[in-house]
């Protein structure tokens, strides 16, 4: 055994503890951690060695100091899942699709995910509405898209897309053929159905027949394939019996037509279940030539999805808008819920694995991730791991800079109060902006739910849009100079509220683009405002917003997104685009593109170094984050940054500017921190030998 001299022992335990605690925060006292031995886990001996290095370490001295930083993601957990697909070979293999997360894949029944993004390189990619995967050869996967469809041949690991012949690209349901899986058909909003008979090499039109052309779900007859179901949005059900070349009308008895989803009774076909958005359930036991209602007990009328279990055929499950999951054991006759467990009523999509014993269920909360039953929904857990939202702000505390708000396009505030290493939901609404006021109110803007505020941190939120004449509130931002006015960008213009948002009034004037997409406050003369607008460009007030005037000279990009002030100079103002980042250095009146280094000129946000303002970070749809350290000259990959291509929002902490928060679409919030390390050395005396 290796003799370590005592005195050397306890310099290293001492400089390990050291370099701890300065992580945590915590650069000294030792003695605590002796005092409180038990409770760290420490032998006496230990302890007593590291209280003996605090002696030992007054003979030596800290001969440098090493730093690095690094970007960690920790949550907020959650993601808004739309599908679900199982490999039939490989029972603990399950793929989720997510509206903002792309897919993720789980190896172990649901316990942890990863996310499997490689190909989906676009915005729309990552948007995935289907999921279907081969019978015969699972490895095979397709994912339908607001970017068409992608297909992978290696479970995940790679993506490529798969759209000849695809006439619209917005695809919500996908079907492969469960005995020839080169056959497949794709449902879209619009375009009504196409079918490849190729395994998606091209797509053909296959919509004779079908009046509504809205396709929200695809149902192979598993026993006949050729006798395929199809869901639309206002239609009712058509059905063909002729692999797709012809359809006809199957709606006697279907009290709505607005179907959302389809599932078939696995033994016997005849069998369906319709879940309607308005209605409840329908069943027909004749193979759609008549339906009846089945609700008793369902007391939520709109119904994302229904699914059968494989093993149990007679036992049902549905997915709903505000009732969470029902359950049937008897075919539909009668329901209850089973929501022990899962956060919230909204749960978009519910899928059964018939591969485990008992089967295993899935259910998707919408911004809130997967959750898992094993007792047949009795109860439910939420996957670990799974770290998928959709970030569309970040806020942080002006007082309490640890603390920091992030909303969410999907669902909710989340609220961290460490930097974001832990996190709290604290309001449940689609989120498209923050704003924090220099008293700590904060305002969320909300896609269809006007604005919100919180005076206590989130504990509770009211209602703040009296005179909010429009619900799809884009941008919020507050007057830091006089924080009782405040403004709201919405698709139907701006408007002001000068009582913290008690009542607001619209100040168009001028504006003749009002989709609305940013509003920036100039820091020393509040009168002065920019806005953003999408297909508008930038306009500018002087007078508070009481009158507005396009200056877009310069701007070869008018889709506007972003837009940030240099707080040391800001008569510099920068703004994000869908064409690249524009400078103008004369207060919007002529600006000139700032885009050598960018990979990536779609721009989703920026943000200035509030100590440093040369230095400026861009977070794009597809390229990642970028930096640049001259005022926008040139621009760096920040390749060690958030692990996600899809930078959706950034903040920086305005006293510590090494910490830097990055929303993403799909992976959450990652945030830039800082390593120390202190490195001890003997001191030296002159007197020395």
């Amino acid at each position: 055994m290796l003799d370590i001299p005592a005195r050397l022992r306890a310099l290293l335990v001492a400089t390990m503890l050291a370099f701890v605690m300065n992580q945590t925060g915590a650069v000294s006292a030792t003695h605590r951690v002796v005092q409180n031995h038990d409770a760290h886990n420490l032998t006496p001996e230990i302890a007593s060695e590291i209280a003996s290095a605090e002696t030992a370490l007054q003979d030596f001295a800290v001969s440098a100091v090493a730093s690095s930083t690094f970007w960690s993601g920790n949550g907020p957990q959650g993601g808004s899942v739309y599908d679900f697909v199982i490999d039939p070979t490989a029972p603990h293999t399950i793929y989720a699709g997510l509206w903002s997360g792309g897919v993720f894949k789980s190896t172990n029944g649901g316990v942890s995910w990863q996310p499997i993004n490689n190909g989906l390189n676009v915005l729309e990619a990552m948007r995935v509405q289907a999921l279907a995967v081969s019978l015969v050869a699972p490895a095979t996967l397709y994912a339908g898209t607001m970017d068409g469809i992608y297909k992978s041949v290696n479970g995940g690991a790679s993506w490529s897309a798969v759209n000849l012949g695809l006439s619209n690209l917005n695809v919500s349901s996908l079907a492969v053929n469960p005995v020839t899986p080169d056959t497949l058909y794709a449902g879209t909003r619009g375009s009504g159905v196409f079918k490849s008979s190729n395994g998606g090499a091209s797509w053909s039109a296959a919509n004779a027949g079908l009046s509504n052309l809205n396709i929200y779900a695809l149902a192979i007859d598993p026993t006949v394939p050729d006798t395929l179901y199809a869901a639309t949005g206002g239609g009712g059900i058509f059905k063909s019996t002729n692999g797709g070349a012809s359809w006809s009308a199957i709606n006697t008895g279907l009290g709505n037509l607005n179907v959302h989803d389809l599932a078939i009774h696995p033994q016997t076909p005849s069998t369906l279940y319709a879940a309607t958005f308005g209605s409840g359930m329908f069943r027909s036991t004749n193979g759609g030539a008549s339906w009846s209602a089945i609700n008793t007990g369902f007391s939520s009328v709109s119904v994302y999805m229904v699914e059968v279990d494989a093993t149990s055929p007679s036992t049902v499950y549905a997915s709903t808008t505000n009732g969470g999951v029902f359950k049937s054991s008897n075919g539909g006759a009668s329901w209850s819920q089973v929501n022990i467990g899962l956060p919230g009523n909204h749960v978009r999509a519910i899928k059964v694995n018939p591969y485990t014993t008992p089967s295993t269920l899935y259910a998707g909360v919408m911004g809130r991730g997967v959750f898992r039953s094993t007792n047949g929904g009795a109860s439910w857990s939420q996957a670990s791991n799974f770290v998928a939202h959709a970030v569309s702000s970040i806020v942080v505390d002006p007082v309490v800079t640890s603390t920091i708000y992030a909303g969410m396009g999907e669902q909710g505030v989340f609220k961290s109060t460490d930097n974001g290493m832990t996190w709290n939901n604290v309001l449940d609404l689609r989120i498209t902006d923050l704003a924090i006021d220099p008293n700590q109110i904060v305002y969320a803007a909300t896609l269809d739910s006007y604005v919100f505020k919180t005076i206590n941190g989130g504990i509770s939120w009211s209602l703040a849009s009296s005179g909010l004449t429009n619900s799809s509130v884009r941008a919020v931002a507050v007057d830091p100079a006089s924080p009782n006015v405040v403004y709201a960008g919405t698709d139907g213009g701006i408007f002001k509220s000068t009582t913290s948002g008690a009542t607001w009034s619209a100040i168009n004037t001028g504006l003749t683009n009002t989709t609305v997409r940013d509003v920036a406050i100039h820091p020393t003369t509040p009168l002065t405002l920019y806005t953003a607008t999408y297909g508008g460009g930038i306009f500018k007030s002087t007078n508070g917003g009481a009158s507005w005037s396009a200056v877009n000279t310069g701007l070869t990009n008018l889709n506007a997104f972003d837009l940030a002030i240099d707080p040391g100079t800001p008569s510099i103002v920068y703004a994000g685009t869908m064409g690249g980042i524009f400078k103008s250095t004369n207060s919007g009146a002529s600006w000139s593109a700032i885009n050598t280094g960018l990979t990536n000129l779609d721009i989703a946000a920026l943000a200035i170094d509030p100590q440093t303002p040369s230095t400026i970070y861009a977070g794009t749809y597809g390229g990642g984050l970028f930096r640049s350290t001259n005022g926008g000259a040139s621009w760096s990959a920040v390749t060690n940054g958030p692990g996600s291509r899809f930078v959706s929002a950034l903040a920086i902490n305005p006293h510590n500017s090494n910490i830097i928060h990055a929303g993403t679409l799909g992976r959450s919030v990652f945030t830039q921190r800082t390593a120390t390390a202190r490195i001890y050395m003997p001191r030296v005396s002159r007197n020395s030998p």
